[in-house]
């Protein structure tokens, strides 16, 4: 088995059905691998970023997109599964015209096994990946800055969940940013969104308040306006009350603005706050938005119209509590939200 790893594929050359070791597969792109092993912020402090320097780095993939995992082959299709038996979770993937099959938006920190089938369906290769790294970027044709917000870990030792709440930029709208049916497929398909949750305001919808992925997809529409809606705390326990009940009915659901940086950062920084992820890694999530072509999302920006990262923290430190953790807890319990739901959530959400 020949092995090539590159900026952003890693390619295996099949031509037995022999299973070799198994291989390991980081998921995340090098500069974004580079950015979250090496940054470390001092929380006490807004003044410092450290995400421009990686943001300068030139590179031949877009940094806001995965690592994606290609065989080479002459085989007709390869299925892939999470399950040794593949008893479930099972995808069928066909290669390209030039033999290239494509296992994209893995998730970290798992096995995947697959199987190389000729044209009769008879089993010509075997072989399994481990998947690692954390952060979950997503490749969705046609829309960008999408990621699961799952991987972060908390305080207390426990992790998010992937594959329940993504973020990203809208689908379709007044921007130039539009999903086409390959995307449709990957969102519904493989990441199995079932609810949208839209952060724009009415002028940016144009009156289409329905989801283009479907009338099967529930859509919620809050108009926040950036980190304003946090700090007057205006729309904040409605919008924490749909991701619950989107969460309780088991529809994964996809919150976005335009371009997922300043409205869908502030609903990321309360999510991840309220289910106890530390103050650093926060700031990671909000600065990973750089990579996109949104551009600088800086923990020391300073947006005196709408407010900005630090003023959005210094708002919630504001609330009582003995760390962190608390205090996003009782933020959302004074805008309405219950000690119960939130439980709820947290229970949902964790592992």
């Amino acid at each position: 088995m020949k092995i090539q790893i590159t900026a952003l594929l890693a390619t295996l050359s099949i031509a037995t059905a022999n299973t070799s070791a198994q291989q390991i597969f980081n998921v995340e792109n090098d500069v974004v691998a580079r950015y979250l092993a090496e940054t470390r912020y001092d929380t006490d402090r807004y003044d410092t970023t450290a995400v421009k320097s990686y943001m300068q780095i030139n590179t031949d993939y877009s940094k806001d997109k995965p690592r994606q995992f290609t065989l080479t082959l002459s085989d007709s299709q390869v299925i892939v599964s999470d399950d040794r038996a593949f008893s479930r979770n099972v995808t069928t993937i066909v290669p390209d015209s030039c033999g290239i099959a494509t296992l994209g938006n893995l998730i970290p920190q798992r096995t995947y096994y697959y199987r190389i089938l000729d044209a009769d369906g008879n089993v010509t290769g075997s072989d399994s990946i481990r998947t690692t790294g954390m952060v979950r970027m997503i490749n969705a044709d046609g829309i960008h800055n999408v990621r699961d917000l799952g991987g972060w870990k908390t305080t207390s030792g426990k992790t998010v969940r992937y594959g329940l709440l993504f973020r990203g930029t809208e689908f379709d709208g007044n921007h130039n940013i539009h999903i086409t049916p390959r995307g449709i497929y990957t969102i519904k398909n493989e990441l199995g969104i079932k609810a949208e949750l839209d952060l724009r305001r009415d002028v940016e919808i144009s009156g289409k308040y329905y989801s283009p992925l479907g009338s099967d997809v529930k859509y919620d529409n809050f108009p926040i306006v950036g980190y304003f809606c946090i700090i007057n705390e205006v729309m904040i326990k409605d919008v924490f009350k749909v991701l619950l009940d989107n969460l309780r009915n088991k529809r994964p659901t996809y919150f976005h603005c335009f371009g997922g940086a300043d409205r869908t950062g502030s609903i990321a920084l309360l999510v991840l706050g309220v289910l106890g992820v530390d103050e650093n890694s926060i700031s990671q999530d909000y600065e990973l938005t750089s990579f996109s072509f949104v551009n600088l999302r800086a923990r020391n920006n300073i947006d005196t119209k709408y407010g900005d990262f630090a003023t959005m923290m210094r708002h919630i430190k504001l609330f009582p509590g003995k760390n962190l953790e608390e205090q996003f807890r009782n933020y959302l319990i004074h805008t309405g939200v219950t000690e119960s739901e939130i439980e709820e959530f947290r229970h949902i959400m964790l592992f």
